[in-house]
């Protein structure tokens, strides 16, 4: 929902388009010198997760620990694996970078300090689409901070969308019960076994291509499609479009991703299924942004001119809707304690928290804290009490009265105060003291399992992505070392050597120009 993409056309005018570069160059040396236009190079680095460092958690920043160590002790998910994705981005670039007018929004139902000072220019002008409201700076920074979102549920926004080949045509029947892909599609062939096609073909997982759609179109109920996937719209009849790719923001963005559609020929379901997932995967999967969060937050690459810009989406609670998505399929089918991986960014100079967006100040300031429900503010201790409110996850209160008494299962109760003043009491178990830890940001050795590592995984995280592919360019340039284990998966074509043949084939394997590297 509310997508964000970029279109490029071709100029047929080479010497024209020259002429173009060559005068924007030109203006623009004269503001900066050439060598200093993004510079910056990032060494980013994933973490492999096992028994040596408990399945990961051992390899993350203390706060990070803190936050995961209580996951899996309230869950049991011992089965859970945390990689976590060192960067080398500081915290004050990421967030000036992430806090451009446009690039984020919110609807307009939440709080005003959610939005941006310029909001109501920006939504009347139609920029942001029906309803949608530039993001404020605290917002922004809020949805940044992967520390809010390392619970049972929000963490499957970190869940790497690889293709799980556990992912048979039943499982996935089942993810489709009760939406309107349930049953067949308009070509008479079962959405099932379309969107299993579509997974293999793009390397996706199938459980996040069905996520995506639930969040781009809507799930709707058995027989009654979408508007997007409907085939019956009077200006594009027998057009469909799965992810709403080139439905960018703004009024008339149905259209807009209904004319791609029409452009790309997608005209019958399995055509806009398949290809539209291919496409998605070699843009943003194949190239390193291969998690909900990532899809929004562009924060894979090696330099500058690679970060930031290229998001899926610009609506800001995305990737936490989706990974709502994600859990409650894996919750109701009885995937939660499938060895899954997470794949969780970590900054440099991170602030010690980032909670919703407040005034308040003080020692005594603590956060509501539950998975995901929005619990109540009683005027007494104990659940029989009656409710003054709803408080959000992770809103900021002050702590009036440490454990002012306990409830008939001895759990104990506190008095707290809101930021507009009101008093009342809340469970322990939804409450938690902000962090005080300032990390340190250290990567750890990327030890390898003892196991066999797959040909092309160089970094020895189970995954052949652009990581990969980096460490590759970094060796030939001569920036980086590899290690004989190192050396061994970067030579693809066994020659004994790693030259650009290699990178050549890296580049075709993620591409899915070729699917081995025999």
């Amino acid at each position: 929902m509310r997508n964000s993409r970029k279109k490029f056309k071709i100029v047929s005018s080479k010497i024209f388009s020259t002429m173009i570069v060559i005068v924007i160059l030109a203006i623009y040396s004269l503001i900066v010198p050439i060598n200093k236009i993004n510079a910056a190079t990032y060494n980013q680095t994933i973490i492999n997760a096992n028994s040596n460092n408990k399945n990961g958690i051992d390899a993350f920043p203390e706060s990070y620990k803190v936050l995961l160590n209580k996951l899996v002790q309230e869950t049991g998910h011992t089965n859970w694996k945390f990689k976590a994705f060192y960067t080398d981005i500081d915290w004050t670039e990421l967030s000036k970078n992430e806090n451009k007018c446009l690039r984020n929004t919110v609807y307009k139902t939440n709080a005003s300090n959610w939005f941006c000072s310029a909001n109501q220019k920006h939504l009347d002008a139609g920029k942001c689409g029906d309803g949608y409201y530039c993001a404020s700076p605290k917002i922004v920074n809020y949805y940044l901070d992967p520390r809010n979102f390392l619970t049972e549920t929000t963490i499957f926004q970190f869940l790497n969308l690889g293709y799980d080949s556990s992912e048979s045509i039943e499982l996935i029947q089942q993810a489709l019960n009760g939406s309107f892909m349930e049953g067949t599609a308009a070509n008479g062939e079962r959405y099932a076994n379309i969107i299993y096609d579509a997974s293999q073909a793009s390397g996706e997982s199938a459980l996040s291509i069905i996520t995506r759609i639930y969040q781009e179109i809507g799930k709707n109920s058995p027989g009654n499609p979408p508007h997007m996937v409907a085939g019956n719209d009077t200006t594009y009849p027998n057009t469909y479009n799965f992810f709403n790719y080139g439905a960018t923001d703004g009024t008339g963005a149905q259209k807009r991703g209904l004319s791609y559609a029409d452009s790309a020929g997608w005209h019958d379901p399995r055509t806009a299924l398949v290809e539209g997932a291919k496409l998605i995967a070699n843009n943003y999967t194949k190239a390193g942004q291969n998690t909900k969060y990532t899809f929004k937050f562009d924060v894979v690459g090696s330099e500058y001119n690679q970060l930031y810009s290229h998001q899926y989406m610009t609506n800001l609670q995305d990737p936490t809707n989706q990974a709502k998505i994600l859990f409650d399929k894996y919750a109701n089918n009885g995937w939660l304690n499938n060895d899954l991986t997470f794949i969780i960014p970590v900054y440099k100079n991170m602030p010690t928290y980032n909670k919703l967006p407040s005034n308040l100040t003080g020692s005594e300031l603590y956060y509501v804290s539950p998975n995901w429900i929005a619990p109540n503010l009683r005027t007494g201790i104990g659940s029989g009490a009656s409710a003054i409110c709803t408080v959000r996850k992770d809103t900021l209160v002050t702590m009036v009265q440490y454990n002012a008494g306990t409830d008939s299962y001895g759990t104990p109760w506190h008095r707290i105060r809101l930021e507009d003043g009101t008093e009342g009491y809340m469970t322990s178990e939804y409450l938690t003291k902000v962090n005080n830890i300032v990390d340190t940001y250290s990567v750890p050795n990327n030890e390898i399992d003892n196991c066999t590592v797959e040909l092309g995984d160089i970094n020895g995280d189970n995954i052949i992505d652009s990581l990969d592919l980096l460490r590759i360019k970094q060796y030939l340039l001569g920036k980086v070392e590899l290690t004989t284990k190192q050396f061994e998966q970067a030579d693809l074509n066994k020659d004994g050597i790693i030259d650009s043949f290699d990178l050549l084939k890296m580049k075709q394997y993620l591409l899915g120009k070729i699917t081995s590297f025999n």
